[in-house]
Parts: C-alpha cells; structure tokens; sequence
C-alpha cells in the first residue's frame, strides 16, 4: 500500500531524471561535486520553458498558456567506506504568463540515511519535508475551483531494520505521514488533513546470492484532523495488506522487487463499505544492454480518497497502474528516452472510474560536465464517467541544467 512506490514510476516529464541519470553514468562527463569534509556536495539549476495546452485539465474551454520553471537544488553525498547519508534541499518555483493563478513556489528537503550495525544488520532512516501544490489533474483537487492552485504540507518519516540470519532475513518497518492542505478562496480544505501511519513486517529466504522470496505483511491507519466532515462523514480508516514477492539483484542486469497479494480496506464510517481487493506492487530496472535501461513499474492499490460522484461518497479508490520508461544512449552525450503508463481509478460505491494514459519522449545532450540540455514532449488523456475530470493535455518542454 505505499504510495511512495506508485509516485515514482509516473514520470510527469523526461527532462530532469534523464539527465540525472545521463550523467551518473558518462564517466568523464559527470559532475565532480565540491569536496566538504566526509561529503561530496553537487549543486544543480535547472531552468525550462513549457507550453502546456491545458493548464487547468479541463474537459471544454481549454487554456493553454507557456510557463518558465526553475529549480535550484543541493545534494550531499557521504564518502564514508562504512554507514551512508544522502540529503537533498530543493526549490522549485513556476511563473506562468497569462494564468498567473496557478503560479506556485516549492521547497523541501529530505533525507536518507543507512546505518550498518554489522555485516547482517542493516537500519535504514527516512525524512522528507515539503510544501508541495497540487496538480490541476489530481482526483481530489479542488471540485468547482479551478483558478488557484492548492499548496499543501508534507511530512514524511520512515524506519526500516534489516537482519539477515545466513540465508533467511526479517524486516520490520514503520512510516509515519502527515498532508496538511491549505484552504483556497471560497473552500475549506481542513476536510482533507489527515495522518498516516503504516506497520510493516517482511521475511523471507535467499534462494541464491541474486534472488530472494518473502512474504509481508502492512497495516495502516488513516487519522483525519476534522471528523466528520463537513458533509459529515467519517472518513477515517484502517487497512491492511499480505504480499509475496522476490527481491531480484543481478548485477545490473535486473534489479527491484515484485509482489503480489491481497489489500482489505475497512472505513470507521458504518455508511460506508469495506472493500477487498487485489494487491501488487512491482519496481523492477531492467539493462539489456550498456546503453539502454529500462524501467518497469506496477501498482494495485487501495487508497484514500475524498472523491463524492452522483451524490454517494467513495469509501476507497482502487488504483491500478502499469508504467515503462525507456533511455537509450544513443551516442555517449545523447540520449534517448521515451515513457508509457496507464492508470486506472475505482471510486468504490460511486459509479466514477478513470482511466488514464499517459505518453512521453525526449532527447538530452549533455554538452560537458558542467551543462546539459534537453526537449521533451507529453502527452496525457482521462476519460471518465465524471464528465468535468476528463481532459486531454500536451506539455512540450525545453530546459538546460547547470551542474558542478
């Protein structure tokens, strides 16, 4: 059930983690970094232009308007042979020329960390801090309000052990949430505040020093600040969910994990229904060769949702979702990359299903270590039987990256 994983195979453009990526890998034309001590600092500025068809994804009266986004950011490396930490600090801000409504400025940071008790044991440590605003096609923007964005608070902590016993290992984890959303002029937005708080627990055998099998088991409560609602309902839950999957690590050939299992899905609203559905969560990074890596993602899911349609409230929204990314380098600077998903929503007990396509393709051009540029073009299309969230949308993009 950990969105975390759904996030990062839905890539929203093929500029900035290509480029990340080009340079990890071009040798002479990776960034040096800036010595400090135990850690090697690389500061990043990434500037675009984007033309984007349909700012607010509306399905009629579309506005199309050209945005100019920077985004400066500071990454931290540990050099230390034992134990590691990564940080990030970011900002990230949009200056649209026409739809200065949906201007918005971002800023966090996170950190991950790995402590090696010993050669078995392992505790890994997670924290992200942001404000973040919301996309105009998200399921549960803003009904009725599309002419300003909604920023919203994010915080994120995790805890994650790892013991191995020879060939069997166990793994216990928490992680705790928090979303706090601002209101937007004429909407009160406290329904939507909410803390997270999921339990895992996996254990499992490796059948060879590449491949591992478990099983995992999560459960997850969902603490709202304002119950009920406003249209008094509680939307307050518990959930679970039992998986077994493989853990594959074969050189760089195939790396990642995949799992399948069952998620049941319970609101402490008696009006509302329980729900059991599949579950799986795939994350897989395939090499075939040198030059081409090929990412491959998958989630179903019950999740959270405040989405009301037809007059009935939705107890959960079942969420499918298949992804693939492709970069290919074409030449040791030039690279290639293109992306295909499809997503998939249930709003259980609302007659609203989504289903989402999404399409992109690049090219970035590292022109040295110091400088890279990029193009890209996306395209994405909702049907669905809400007719004010379906929307088609192009967003075309062309951004340099300075880089030390």
């Amino acid at each position: 059930m950990r969105r975390s994983l759904a996030s990062a195979l839905l890539a929203s453009g093929v500029l900035v983690t290509p480029l990340a990526a080009m340079a990890q890998e071009a040798g002479p034309l990776e960034p040096l970094g800036m010595r400090a001590g135990a850690f090697l600092l690389y500061p990043r500025l990434n500037a675009s232009a984007q033309f984007d068809s349909n700012v607010y994804a509306e399905p009629n009266h579309e506005n199309s308007d050209l945005a100019f986004v920077v985004r400066p950011e500071l990454e931290a490396r540990s050099t230390w042979s034992r134990h590691a930490l990564e940080a990030l600090i970011f900002a990230e801000g949009g200056f649209y020329l026409d739809e200065t409504s949906q201007n918005y400025l971002d800023f966090g940071a996170s950190v991950l960390g790995r402590v090696d008790i010993s050669r078995m044991q392992a505790l890994r440590i997670g924290l992200r801090a942001a404000r973040l605003h919301e996309d105009a096609a998200a399921p549960d923007r803003t009904p009725g309000n599309n002419s300003d964005v909604t920023k919203y608070l994010n915080l994120v902590g995790s805890l994650t052990y790892r013991h191995e016993f020879n060939r069997f290992f166990v793994q216990p984890g928490i992680t705790v949430s928090r979303n706090d959303y601002e209101d937007v002029p004429g909407f009160n937005n406290d329904d939507r505040d909410h803390n997270r708080y999921a339990f895992s627990l996996r254990g499992g055998v490796r059948v060879s020093p590449a491949i591992g099998v478990f099983g995992e088991g999560e459960y997850r409560i969902t603490d709202y600040d304002q119950t009920p609602d406003d249209n008094g309902v509680d939307r307050e839950s518990k959930a679970w969910a039992a998986r077994v999957g493989v853990e594959v690590e074969m050189s760089r050939l195939l790396i990642g994990e995949a799992a399948v299992g069952i998620a049941h899905h319970d609101p402490d609203d008696n009006a509302l229904d329980s729900t059991t559905g599949f579950n799986a969560v795939v994350n897989l990074t395939w090499t075939p060769t040198p030059l081409t890596t090929v990412a491959i993602g998958a989630l179903a899911d019950l999740q959270e949702t405040t989405v009301t349609f037809g007059g009935n409230t939705a107890s959960a929204r079942f969420r499918k979702q298949v992804s693939v990314s492709v970069s290919h380098q074409l030449r040791r600077n030039v690279e290639l990359v293109g992306s295909a998903s499809y997503m998939r929503d249930d709003f259980e007990d609302t007659a609203r299903s989504d289903d989402t396509i999404s399409l992109g393709a690049g090219v970035n051009y590292t022109v040295n270590r110091w400088l890279a540029v990029g193009v890209s073009y996306n395209f994405q299309t909702r049907s669905s039987d809400d007719n004010n969230a379906e929307y088609d949308r192009h967003v075309v993009r062309g951004g340099i990256r300075l880089q030390r």
